[in-house]
């Protein structure tokens, strides 16, 4: 009996020593597993604020595309404009020549109209 108790008490040294053993290793694991959670959460935390970061650079970004849009459209219509009032100003001044061109034949025409009648 006392060479049982032996083996059994040798038995569930080993078997302590054992569960120790892979107590210790769980604990390592889990020791590594909350290392690995805590670089998730940093990295994490870091990517979102890059984000964030990247999302008002975009939106500033977009509000200035937006307002240098605006402004060369402002120029287009400007300039259309214009063009219009130049048509417009080119338009008038050549009827006006046309108009002084016409008068001025007509006068010529009446001159040699006069000379011709006053050589007869």
């Amino acid at each position: 009996e006392k060479r049982n108790k032996a083996e059994v008490k040798a038995r569930l040294e080993r078997e302590l020593e054992e569960l120790q053993r892979q107590e210790k290793a769980a604990a390592r694991t889990l020791n590594e597993i909350d290392q690995k959670c805590n670089t998730v959460v940093i990295e994490n935390r870091t990517l979102k604020f890059e984000l964030e970061r990247l999302v008002s650079e975009n939106k500033a970004l977009e509000a200035s595309q937006q307002q240098q849009y605006m402004m060369h459209q402002n120029q287009v219509t400007e300039a259309n404009h214009q063009m219009q009032d130049i048509e417009k100003r080119y338009s008038l001044t050549l009827d006006k020549m046309r108009h002084e061109h016409e008068l001025r034949m007509k006068e010529v025409s009446r001159e040699w109209d006069a000379r011709i009648r006053g050589v007869k």
